[in-house]
C-alpha cells in the first residue's frame, strides 16, 4: 500500500507510475519531483508543485482522473464463467487507456460467479498472459450495505471502484511496482514469519481433522451471522448505527 505516503486526500483516482508519466509527456514534472525529493523537500510541497508523490516502493506516482470512467453494458454477453471480453470493451476509461494501452487488450472475464462469495475479483497472470476476473455477485460489507441503504453510496460507483481495484493491479504489473496479495498468501506469510505449525506437512488424518474443524467454524460463522435472531438484530444495529431518528422512523 502507498496510501500513507501520499498527501491526503487523494480522491478516488487511480495511480499512474513513471512509465505512464513518460508516455503522457510528464517527464519534466517527474524529474522535478525527483530533484525536490533529493533535496529533502517535504512530500506535500512536491505533490502541490509537481502532482507526483513518492511511494513506499521508492517509485513516484501521479493521479489518473477517474471522473469520466464507467462500466460498459454487458447485458448482451453470455453469462458464463469463461466469457471473455477485452478491457476496452468492459471499462470506459480513456485516461487510463491513454496511459496504459496494454490494458485495452487485457482479457476480462466479467462473470466469474465461481469465485468465493466475498471475493470480488482478481488480477492474475497465467502462462505470461494477464487477465482480470470479476464476480458481480460478490457479497458486500455491512458498511457498504448501510451506505447504500442511506443513499450515501451508489451501487454502480461501488462496482466501478472494485473494478478499478483490479485494473490498478494491472497498472502495477506494467510499471513493475509493488503488487497486491491475497488473504491466503498473507496467511502463509504469517505461518512462515511466526514459525507456526504448517498443517500441510501433517498426516492425512490430521489434515482431515483440520478440514472438519474449519468446516464447523465456517458453518458456525454463517449461522452466527444469518440464523441467530439476537445476532441478526445486533448486526442490523451495527449496520444502522449512523441512521438519524427520521431515517430510523421511515424504515
Amino acid at each position: 500500500s502507498v496510501e500513507n505516503t501520499f498527501p491526503q486526500p487523494l480522491g478516488t483516482q487511480m495511480m499512474g507510475g513513471e512509465v505512464a508519466a513518460i508516455r503522457l509527456g510528464k517527464s519534466a514534472e517527474l524529474d522535478k519531483a525527483k530533484q525536490l525529493a533529493s533535496e529533502g523537500v517535504d512530500a506535500q510541497t512536491i505533490w502541490k508543485e509537481t502532482g507526483f508523490a513518492l511511494a513506499q516502493d521508492g517509485k513516484f506516482r501521479f493521479e489518473i482522473d477517474d471522473s469520466q470512467a464507467s462500466l460498459k453494458d454487458m447485458s448482451k454477453q453470455t453469462m458464463d464463467t469463461n466469457t471473455t471480453v477485452k478491457g476496452e470493451d468492459y471499462l470506459n476509461h480513456p485516461e487510463l487507456f491513454a496511459a496504459y494501452p496494454e490494458l485495452k487488450d487485457i482479457d476480462v472475464k466479467p462473470f466469474k460467479y465461481n469465485l468465493q462469495p466475498n471475493q470480488f475479483g482478481y488480477y492474475a497472470t497465467t502462462g505470461g498472459v494477464p487477465e482480470i476476473g470479476i464476480n458481480p455477485l460478490s457479497s458486500k460489507t455491512l458498511e457498504e450495505y448501510s451506505q447504500i441503504k442511506k443513499g450515501e453510496l451508489d451501487p454502480k460507483s461501488l462496482m466501478l471502484g472494485k473494478v478499478g481495484h483490479e485494473f490498478q493491479h494491472g497498472v502495477q504489473a506494467i510499471e513493475d511496482n509493488a503488487g497486491g496479495s491475497s488473504p491466503r498468501m498473507e496467511a502463509d506469510r504469517v505461518i512462515i514469519e511466526e514459525n507456526l505449525p504448517d498443517i500441510r506437512s501433517q498426516t492425512d488424518l490430521e489434515k482431515e481433522l483440520v478440514k472438519q474443524e474449519q468446516y464447523a467454524l465456517d458453518k458456525g460463522d454463517d449461522n452466527y451471522r444469518n440464523r441467530v435472531l439476537g445476532e441478526l438484530e445486533s448486526f442490523q444495529t451495527q449496520a444502522d448505527v449512523a441512521l438519524t431518528a427520521e431515517e430510523r422512523a421511515s424504515r
